[in-house]
């Protein structure tokens, strides 16, 4: 198995983990089956052709352009609560700058 497929079967292991779900009992197992399934799902993906792919990555380019304006936004209009602050948000200020 390729070590990006591993670190993607292991990071959805821990995510699954940590939201108290599991594939199987054996962590080890899991990440098989996980990495396994990613490897199916992309020679998939390479199976049905250029075109389909070239039509899905500018789907994700706008998703990607999407979170890029989200992230702008937000930090233009800051925090709107003491919960924000207490989490650290600041939006644009100029003293976490100088910190």
């Amino acid at each position: 198995m390729n070590v990006k497929y591993l670190g993607f079967a292991e990071s959805l292991n821990d995510l699954l983990k940590s939201l108290g779900t599991q594939i199987v009992e054996d962590q080890g197992n899991s990440i098989r089956i996980i990495g396994s399934a990613a490897i199916v799902l992309q020679t998939c993906i390479v199976c049905i052709g250029m075109e389909w792919e070239a039509s899905a990555q500018v789907g994700l380019l706008f998703i990607l352009v999407a979170a890029m304006v989200d992230f702008v936004i937000g930090s233009f209009i800051g925090p709107l609560s003491t919960e924000e602050l207490s989490k650290g948000f600041v939006g644009l200020n100029g003293m976490a700058a100088t910190n």
